[in-house]
């Protein structure tokens, strides 16, 4: 994972607001992680992070903290697979 960003930085980046909850609700484990560092981390960047060494601890475990999953579970989330893929899909329906 990348270096930290610091509290300021993470809750201002990386703190799920309004209907993004929503678009968490059928999603679970290190799936709905997946999904929510997917999504902040292009809100952020402008871009999907490549893999979870790009992705700041300190952002992981302020949403792992969030949508109630453990910060080590993302370990499992491949960014390259099928359901990344549908999640970028899904996502960039969403932010339009």
């Amino acid at each position: 994972m990348a270096r930290d960003l610091g509290l300021d930085d993470v809750v201002d980046h990386f703190t799920l607001i309004g209907d993004e909850l929503e678009q968490l609700r059928n999603k679970s484990g290190a799936t709905r992680l997946g999904f929510a560092v997917l999504l902040k981390f292009l809100l952020w960047r402008g871009r999907f992070p490549r893999g979870l060494h790009e992705v700041p601890d300190d952002a992981v475990a302020h949403l792992a903290r969030q949508v109630h999953v453990t910060a080590p579970e993302l370990g499992s989330f491949d960014f390259a697979s099928r359901t990344a893929k549908r999640h970028r899909t899904e996502i960039r329906a969403y932010t339009g």
